[in-house]
């Protein structure tokens, strides 16, 4: 007969494959997202004390703001 079975389909192992591929998958997605918030935070920090850096530069603010604002970062 030609119907198909679950056998010629792999059986269960097919399924259990078919779902860890989608884990796999699922996984390498949640950590590139990961990977890129951590990269985009980090970027935010970089440039805030860059800011800092330049305000103490130009004198705005003492060494001693300075300090104090960098340990809020």
């Amino acid at each position: 007969m030609l119907g198909c079975s679950f056998a010629a389909l792999g059986g269960w192992h097919g399924w259990l494959g078919m779902l860890a591929g989608l884990a796999l998958l699922l996984g390498a997605i949640c950590g590139l997202l990961y990977l890129a918030e951590a990269r985009r935070k980090h970027g935010d920090r970089k440039d805030s004390l860059g800011i800092l850096r330049r305000r103490l530069a130009s004198g705005e603010i003492t060494a001693e703001e300075f300090a104090n604002l960098r340990r809020y970062l």
